[in-house]
């Protein structure tokens, strides 16, 4: 989650998760994958908006260990770049992530 302050030119989220997962931003489906090697993009410069903006993940596992790695890039009007990522493994009951924040 956090709040944005200065209109975003674009906004690209980058992610992977073993097994698979689907991802929302201020709960729009923004996409999903089902295969843990590939690298997908997102485009979702439409979805964010001024004010409180919240990313969120559903990931699945089918066994073993598990992970999720997301990376949210944004670049501002005025031309500077923000970006945000989080990385979780582990088992799925021990896998946890931080909250993370974006200044603009």
């Amino acid at each position: 989650q956090w709040t944005q302050s200065k209109p975003a030119k674009s906004a690209i989220l980058d992610i992977t998760a073993d097994n698979n997962f689907t991802v929302y931003l201020n709960g729009q489906e923004v996409g999903s994958g089902d295969q843990w090697e590939n690298h997908y993009q997102f485009d979702v410069s439409k979805l964010v908006k001024l004010g409180d903006n919240v990313l969120a993940v559903k990931a699945g596992d089918t066994g073993g260990e598990a992970g999720l790695i997301a990376r949210l890039t944004m670049t501002m009007e005025s031309g500077t770049s923000k970006s945000a990522s989080r990385r979780m493994a582990g088992t799925p009951t021990a896998a946890t992530a931080g909250s993370s924040c974006i200044r603009s």
